[in-house]
């Protein structure tokens, strides 16, 4: 996380054209291939359960599908960071890029591989799939985070090991986000992983072993007993729009401690204050 401030045309521009991707290019696809994702999640359910028939898994598609559709999207960052957050929203790698290195030449190799930039009929979105620094990229390229698909009972957010706080995003972000079984860089993943919020099945095929683990004790009403990791109990989005700080639904503490030493620096009060962000306690 850091900074965005005011928007440029260009920055605007480019942001839209990211929006235009999704629209034109990037959900048409994801849906096109809807059933035959359906019945992939439908052969995934019936090897994770032992099940012989597809009709005895019928039920579990639709409570996994409604979780997955509803489940809060979440952004951790690390407490001492809060008071650093100057700008108006995420920013993503390219905002901040100084200079290139072995994470992002494979972060612009995957984002590429997953998105088809160079496809587009946009001419700034094609300028985005050039290789090195470029400056459309921040304004263009992906925000990243998780869905909360189980309550943990030690931690925060979708992703904890990122961090021990967590915003959760409004609804209205889902609309323009794309999703992963897991984290698409380690996992390599390509267009036909993605899903959308209109098409969640590639979640139920692609999620990891202690992912489908930690989502069935939630789905049965047992304590999440599946510790939270970089794996589990995280499943990706990416937003293919602006996510703004005004926007989010509220900020997540997972310790007392830290909800205090945020309340006692002044910075951070002053980014709660600017941009209405409710802070609450994990145990509330």
């Amino acid at each position: 996380a850091g900074l965005f401030g005011e928007r440029s045309d260009a920055a605007k521009q480019a942001a839209e054209a990211s929006k235009l991707h999704f629209d034109t290019y990037l959900q048409p696809r994801i849906m096109a291939r809807r059933e035959r994702d359906k019945e992939s999640a439908i052969e995934s359910l019936k090897k994770r359960t032992g099940a012989t028939s597809s009709g005895s898994v019928g039920e579990l598609l639709e409570a996994v599908s409604g979780v997955l559709e509803t489940a809060p999207m979440t952004f951790n960052i690390r407490p001492e960071k809060l008071g650093r957050l100057q700008g108006e929203g995420m920013v993503n790698t390219w905002q901040m890029l100084k200079k290139e290195n072995t994470y992002t030449l494979m972060r612009d190799m995957f984002e590429n591989q997953m998105f088809e930039y160079e496809k587009s009929s946009s001419a700034l979105t094609r300028q985005s799939a050039l290789e090195g620094k470029q400056k459309v990229k921040g304004d263009h390229r992906p925000l990243y985070g998780a869905l909360q698909i189980a309550k943990d009972n030690n931690a925060v957010g979708g992703a904890p090991t990122y961090g021990r706080t967590a915003f959760h995003l409004s609804d209205q972000a889902r609309s323009y986000m794309t999703f992963t079984g897991a984290d698409s860089l380690s996992t390599g993943a390509s267009m036909n992983n993605l899903a959308s919020a209109r098409n969640v099945f590639p979640l139920i095929r692609d999620m990891r072993a202690d992912t489908w683990e930690a989502l069935n004790e939630n789905l049965s009403g047992q304590e999440t007993t599946v510790p939270v990791s970089e794996s589990s109990n995280y499943i990706e989005w990416q937003s293919h729009a602006p996510v703004k700080w005004r926007d989010m639904r509220f900020l997540k503490f997972e310790t007392l401690s830290d909800l205090y030493a945020a309340r006692s620096d002044p910075s951070a009060v002053a980014f709660f204050k600017k941009h209405a962000v409710p802070v609450r306690l994990y145990s509330i």
